[in-house]
């Protein structure tokens, strides 16, 4: 199974999306990498199923999405301080 770089910048861009949304909705929360990979995997599970992609291989653009996610989200943390 081969990884598609632009599927990856992709995913990685969703998980900075995502964490600009929440941070405008959130800005206190803090969340662990593990529930965030856990939240980038159940987001994507729906869709990658009706697109025919098994959980193996959906795993690592959910951790490309959850380290966009985590790298966004420490951006805002320092920019609001």
């Amino acid at each position: 199974m081969s990884i598609d770089p632009t599927a990856l910048q992709r995913h990685r861009e969703f998980g900075q999306e995502m964490a600009e949304r929440h941070f405008r909705l959130y800005p206190t929360d803090r969340y662990p990498a593990a529930v965030v990979v856990d939240i980038m995997r159940d987001a994507m599970q729906e869709p990658a199923a009706d697109a025919g992609i098994g959980s193996r291989a959906l795993e690592p653009y959910a951790r490309v999405a959850a380290a966009g996610f985590i790298r966004a989200w420490r951006r805002l943390l320092r920019a609001a301080r």
